[in-house]
Protein backbone atom coordinates (compact mmCIF):
# COMPACT_ATOMS: atom_id res chain seq x y z
CA UNK A 1 0.00 0.00 0.00
CA UNK A 2 0.89 3.83 -1.23
CA UNK A 3 1.80 5.71 2.13
CA UNK A 4 1.42 9.45 2.24
CA UNK A 5 4.44 11.84 2.29
CA UNK A 6 5.51 13.56 5.75
CA UNK A 7 6.53 17.36 4.61
CA UNK A 8 10.07 19.22 5.48
CA UNK A 9 8.94 22.54 6.72
CA UNK A 10 10.44 25.81 7.77
CA UNK A 11 12.33 25.01 11.19
CA UNK A 12 12.57 21.12 10.24
CA UNK A 13 16.14 18.41 10.27
CA UNK A 14 15.36 16.66 7.13
CA UNK A 15 17.64 13.52 9.43
CA UNK A 16 14.60 14.05 11.66
CA UNK A 17 12.07 13.79 8.78
CA UNK A 18 13.96 11.16 7.52
CA UNK A 19 13.84 9.16 11.18
CA UNK A 20 10.11 9.97 11.69
CA UNK A 21 9.68 8.55 7.96
CA UNK A 22 11.06 5.27 9.08
CA UNK A 23 9.38 5.08 12.52
CA UNK A 24 5.93 5.69 10.86
CA UNK A 25 7.25 2.53 8.43
CA UNK A 26 7.32 0.72 11.45
CA UNK A 27 4.45 1.49 13.48
CA UNK A 28 1.90 2.80 11.55
CA UNK A 29 -0.91 0.40 10.80
CA UNK A 30 -3.22 0.91 7.82
CA UNK A 31 -6.58 2.68 8.81
CA UNK A 32 -9.52 4.14 6.50
CA UNK A 33 -8.79 8.06 7.42
CA UNK A 34 -5.25 9.26 9.12
CA UNK A 35 -4.79 12.69 10.58
CA UNK A 36 -1.19 14.19 10.04
CA UNK A 37 -1.00 17.20 12.50
CA UNK A 38 2.59 18.90 13.21
CA UNK A 39 2.55 20.76 16.43
CA UNK A 40 4.50 23.64 16.83
CA UNK A 41 7.86 21.98 18.97
CA UNK A 42 8.94 19.29 20.98
CA UNK A 43 6.34 17.78 23.66
CA UNK A 44 7.18 15.11 26.24
CA UNK A 45 5.77 11.83 27.04
CA UNK A 46 3.63 13.25 29.44
CA UNK A 47 1.43 14.04 26.26
CA UNK A 48 0.88 10.16 25.80
CA UNK A 49 -2.87 9.30 26.51
CA UNK A 50 -3.22 12.84 28.10
CA UNK A 51 -6.73 14.29 28.45
CA UNK A 52 -6.54 17.78 30.44
CA UNK A 53 -7.27 18.80 33.57
CA UNK A 54 -9.56 18.86 36.61
CA UNK A 55 -9.76 21.72 39.07
CA UNK A 56 -7.16 23.91 36.60
CA UNK A 57 -4.44 21.65 38.06
CA UNK A 58 -4.78 17.55 38.23
CA UNK A 59 -3.82 15.92 34.63
CA UNK A 60 -5.84 13.23 33.76
CA UNK A 61 -5.48 10.12 31.77
CA UNK A 62 -8.43 8.18 30.99
CA UNK A 63 -9.03 4.78 30.09
CA UNK A 64 -9.97 5.65 26.94
CA UNK A 65 -8.30 7.57 24.38
CA UNK A 66 -9.21 11.19 23.87
CA UNK A 67 -7.90 13.53 21.49
CA UNK A 68 -4.75 15.37 23.35
CA UNK A 69 -5.70 18.87 24.47
CA UNK A 70 -3.21 20.50 22.54
CA UNK A 71 -3.86 24.55 22.14
CA UNK A 72 -4.57 25.39 18.79
CA UNK A 73 -1.90 28.32 18.57
CA UNK A 74 0.15 25.02 18.46
CA UNK A 75 -0.73 23.61 15.61
CA UNK A 76 1.81 24.07 12.56
CA UNK A 77 0.37 22.14 9.85
CA UNK A 78 -3.17 19.43 9.75
CA UNK A 79 -3.44 17.30 7.16
CA UNK A 80 -6.09 14.49 6.54
CA UNK A 81 -5.95 11.66 4.58
CA UNK A 82 -8.57 8.64 3.58
CA UNK A 83 -7.57 5.21 2.42
CA UNK A 84 -8.53 4.35 -1.27
CA UNK A 85 -7.39 1.77 -3.86
CA UNK A 86 -4.64 0.65 -1.58
CA UNK A 87 -2.85 4.06 -1.15
CA UNK A 88 -4.07 7.53 0.67
CA UNK A 89 -5.60 10.26 -1.08
CA UNK A 90 -5.04 13.65 0.58
CA UNK A 91 -8.39 15.58 1.51
CA UNK A 92 -9.68 19.04 3.17
CA UNK A 93 -9.83 18.93 6.38
CA UNK A 94 -13.24 19.84 7.66
CA UNK A 95 -13.42 20.02 11.19
CA UNK A 96 -9.49 20.42 13.01
CA UNK A 97 -8.94 18.24 15.76
CA UNK A 98 -8.05 21.10 17.91
CA UNK A 99 -10.31 23.43 19.16
CA UNK A 100 -10.54 26.35 22.03
CA UNK A 101 -12.27 24.22 24.65
CA UNK A 102 -12.83 23.06 28.18
CA UNK A 103 -10.82 20.37 29.69
CA UNK A 104 -13.88 19.05 30.99
CA UNK A 105 -15.27 19.20 27.21
CA UNK A 106 -12.62 17.68 25.83
CA UNK A 107 -12.71 14.35 28.03
CA UNK A 108 -15.73 13.99 26.03
CA UNK A 109 -13.37 13.78 22.52
CA UNK A 110 -12.62 10.45 22.32
CA UNK A 111 -10.61 9.05 19.48
CA UNK A 112 -12.86 6.61 18.62
CA UNK A 113 -15.90 8.99 17.96
CA UNK A 114 -14.02 9.82 14.91
CA UNK A 115 -14.71 6.52 13.23
CA UNK A 116 -14.11 2.72 13.57
CA UNK A 117 -10.61 2.71 11.38
CA UNK A 118 -8.45 6.07 12.31
CA UNK A 119 -5.27 6.88 12.84
CA UNK A 120 -3.75 10.13 14.24
CA UNK A 121 -0.38 11.05 14.33
CA UNK A 122 1.37 14.39 15.93
CA UNK A 123 5.03 15.09 15.53
CA UNK A 124 6.99 18.13 16.70
CA UNK A 125 8.47 20.66 14.56
CA UNK A 126 11.57 23.22 15.00
CA UNK A 127 13.81 20.44 15.07
CA UNK A 128 16.58 21.80 13.27
CA UNK A 129 17.30 24.05 16.36
CA UNK A 130 16.32 21.80 19.24
CA UNK A 131 18.18 18.86 18.23
CA UNK A 132 15.04 16.60 18.91
CA UNK A 133 11.90 15.97 18.55
CA UNK A 134 8.86 13.25 19.30
CA UNK A 135 6.10 11.42 17.31
CA UNK A 136 2.77 10.47 19.14
CA UNK A 137 0.13 7.82 17.10
CA UNK A 138 -3.19 7.06 18.49
CA UNK A 139 -4.73 4.35 16.43
CA UNK A 140 -8.31 3.38 16.47
CA UNK A 141 -9.42 0.13 14.90
CA UNK A 142 -10.91 -2.99 14.91
CA UNK A 143 -12.53 -1.99 18.46
CA UNK A 144 -9.10 -1.36 19.91
CA UNK A 145 -6.89 1.47 20.80
CA UNK A 146 -3.42 1.91 20.87
CA UNK A 147 -1.01 4.54 21.23
CA UNK A 148 2.36 5.34 20.88
CA UNK A 149 5.08 7.80 21.75
CA UNK A 150 8.70 8.07 20.61
CA UNK A 151 11.66 10.30 21.19
CA UNK A 152 14.07 10.89 18.61
CA UNK A 153 17.53 12.81 18.90
CA UNK A 154 20.63 14.36 16.79
CA UNK A 155 23.29 12.60 18.10
CA UNK A 156 26.66 13.19 16.69
CA UNK A 157 24.46 14.30 12.94
CA UNK A 158 22.91 11.51 13.45
CA UNK A 159 18.80 11.20 14.21
CA UNK A 160 18.55 8.31 16.73
CA UNK A 161 15.50 7.00 18.59
CA UNK A 162 15.83 7.29 22.12
CA UNK A 163 12.81 6.71 25.06
CA UNK A 164 9.51 5.02 23.72
CA UNK A 165 6.10 4.11 25.65
CA UNK A 166 2.72 3.03 24.84
CA UNK A 167 -0.60 3.24 26.25
CA UNK A 168 0.31 -0.35 27.83
CA UNK A 169 2.68 1.35 29.77
CA UNK A 170 0.82 3.97 31.25
CA UNK A 171 -1.70 1.05 32.36
CA UNK A 172 0.32 -0.91 33.65
CA UNK A 173 2.05 1.70 35.89
CA UNK A 174 -1.73 2.05 37.29
CA UNK A 175 -2.11 -1.97 38.06
CA UNK A 176 1.10 -1.40 40.22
Amino acid sequence: MRGFEVPVLEGDDVGFIHALRDELAKELRPTEVTHLVQVDHWFGPRWLAFAGKVLGALGVWPRTLVIPPFRPTRIVSERRFVRSQGSYLEVDVRAPLHIEQTSRDNLRRTVKSLGASTSMIWYSGDTRAAGRGCLMIYLHANGEGLATYVEIARRDGVWRVGRRSSWRDIENRRAS
